[in-house]
C-alpha cells in the first residue's frame, strides 16, 4: 500500500472511528479498586491510555489485556487512525496481550462480543483514557452496566494543563503526531509534549484542550516508565486530513 493509499484509507478510518460513540444516560456500576482486579485497556499508544496503565499498576491491579479497534485489515488503528505496527510494539515492550478487534461498521456488536469475552475471562472492569463525557464513555458504560463490569477512567474531568504536567513528571514521553492546523503549528509535529508546547498552547487566546480531548492535537508514546527500551522509529510521512496534519509513521 503507498502513501496515497494510506492517506485515503486514513481518511475512512478516521470517519469510521467516529461511529463508536453512543447517548447513555442510565445507571453505571462504580470501579471499586482492589489488589489484583483483573482489567483490559483500551489502548491508543497515546499518553492517555499509557496513564490509565500507570495508574492501574498503582492500585496493583491485574492489566490482563490491551484492546485496539482497527480496521477491518488490521493495519491501522481506528482510535484515531495511526499505524499499528507501532501499537503492537509498545505492546510487546510492556509485556501485556494486545487484543485487535478489526471493525465491521457495527460497533455495539463488535464490542458487545468483547465484552462478552471478558466476562469468561473474570475480567472486572475496562480502563479508558478519556477525559470528557463525549460519547465514547457513555458507548462502554451502556455495555458494561448489564455485564456487572465497571469503568476506569482516571483522566476523567481532567482536560487541564496541570494534568498533562502530571504526565510529563510521571516520566511517560508523549510526541505530537496530529495537530488541528487552525489552532496549533504544524511545526509541533513529532515534537516531544513537554512544557514548551503547553506553554505555546496556553498563549492561545481562549484555548481550553489542554489535553487534545477535543482532537486539538493527538500522541504517540516512544518511552515510559514500564517499557524495556525507547522506542525508535523512522519513515515518517506528514500530510493533511480534513483539518489536521498527520505525521504518519511507514
Amino acid at each position: 500500500m503507498d502513501k496515497q493509499q494510506i492517506f485515503q484509507y486514513i481518511a475512512r478510518s478516521y470517519a469510521d472511528a467516529k461511529r463508536f460513540t453512543a447517548s447513555y444516560s442510565g445507571p453505571e456500576n462504580a470501579f471499586v479498586p482492589y489488589v489484583g482486579k483483573k482489567i483490559a485497556i483500551s489502548w491508543s499508544g497515546g499518553k492517555d491510555s499509557c496513564y490509565t496503565l500507570l495508574k492501574a499498576k498503582e492500585l496493583w491491579l491485574d492489566v490482563k489485556y490491551l484492546f485496539n479497534l482497527t480496521n477491518p485489515e488490521e493495519t491501522i488503528s481506528l482510535t484515531w487512525a495511526y499505524n499499528l505496527d507501532f501499537i503492537k510494539e509498545q505492546a510487546r515492550q510492556l509485556g501485556i496481550p494486545l487484543l485487535t478487534i478489526p471493525s465491521t461498521g457495527k460497533p455495539e456488536h463488535i464490542f458487545s462480543e468483547l465484552c462478552d469475552f471478558f466476562v469468561k475471562e473474570w475480567i472486572e472492569a475496562i480502563g479508558a483514557g478519556h477525559y470528557l463525557p463525549t460519547g465514547q464513555r457513555e458507548f462502554f458504560q451502556k455495555l458494561l452496566y448489564p455485564r456487572w463490569m465497571s469503568l476506569f477512567e482516571p483522566n476523567l474531568w481532567k482536560n487541564k494543563k496541570s494534568h498533562i504536567e502530571e504526565i510529563i513528571r510521571l516520566g511517560i514521553v508523549p510526541k505530537i503526531v496530529l495537530v488541528k492546523e487552525e489552532e496549533i503549528s504544524p511545526s509541533f509535529l513529532w515534537k516531544t509534549l513537554d512544557q514548551n508546547f503547553l506553554e505555546y498552547l496556553d498563549k492561545i487566546p481562549h484555548f481550553q484542550d489542554f489535553a487534545g480531548e477535543l482532537s486539538a492535537y493527538q500522541t504517540i508514546v516512544v518511552d515510559y516508565p514500564y517499557f524495556q527500551k525507547k522506542l525508535e522509529f523512522s519513515d515518517f510521512y506528514d500530510f493533511k486530513v480534513w483539518d489536521y496534519r498527520i505525521h504518519y509513521y511507514f
